[in-house]
């Protein structure tokens, strides 16, 4: 399926460009480790996967650097309940959420690095939108990401988060460009591929399937779809 008249492109971060290195429960398991309790990465990547399935975070309309910080502590919290006590968690979350700033915990997902090199040269106006905090500015600079794009749009600082539709509005007004002339590729079916076919724009969905979204298995596809 070929992708006409768009002039840039937008990615989700985590999950679609960049990962987790080696994996959310190990580096829980090594911060935790360090605070004197004994976990496995297996049970720990368990328990997050089974607590950010069922957690909401903030309003997509009302978030900020200290909603983010809010949920990411009680995600956490609740990944370590009848692990951790109370007291050992609070010392430990600030190490748990400073790690994640490190670029070194992070690694490029398999083609994003060629993906945006082969679009920037084809001139299209590359840009990141993502539901992050101001963490991400310095993974993205480590990994050499933030070179390859023209900006980085966090949900944070933004104030609105995917899917409402005012991220990829505020977006389209910075870009110069109008939602038809736009393509956002993610992973998530409701923040990325609906919020974006809501605002207008056309999208690509990574591993999955929405109406009116461009189902793709790898980012390397991406360059093909664009006619």
């Amino acid at each position: 399926m070929a992708l006409h008249g768009i002039r840039g492109i937008t990615f989700d971060a985590g999950g679609t460009l960049i990962a987790p290195n080696p994996g959310v429960g190990a580096i829980y398991a090594e911060v935790a480790a360090k605070n004197g309790i004994t976990a496995t990465p297996a049970e720990l990547d368990a328990r997050f996967r089974s607590v950010f399935k069922r957690m909401r975070p903030a309003p997509a309309d009302a978030v900020s650097e200290a909603t983010e910080r809010e949920f990411w502590s009680r995600l956490a919290h609740e990944v370590f309940a009848g692990i951790a006590s109370d007291g050992v968690f609070e010392g430990m979350f600030p190490q748990l959420w400073n790690t994640f700033a490190e670029p070194g915990r992070w690694q490029p997902r398999p083609g994003a690095i060629e993906t945006l090199s082969k679009l920037r040269t084809r001139g299209f106006h590359l840009a990141i939108i993502s539901n992050f905090d101001s963490r991400l500015h310095a993974v993205l600079a480590g990994l050499g990401i933030t070179a390859m794009v023209d900006r980085v749009f966090l949900s944070a600082e933004v104030g609105v988060a995917k899917p409402d539709p005012g991220i990829f509005d505020h977006a389209a007004r910075t870009l110069g460009l109008e939602p038809c002339q736009l393509l956002h590729v993610g992973d998530n079916v409701i923040a990325d591929a609906a919020g974006a076919v809501n605002a207008g724009w056309s999208a690509a969905l990574l591993g999955g399937q929405y109406p009116d979204a461009v189902p793709i298995t790898e980012l390397s596809e991406v360059p093909a779809l664009l006619g």
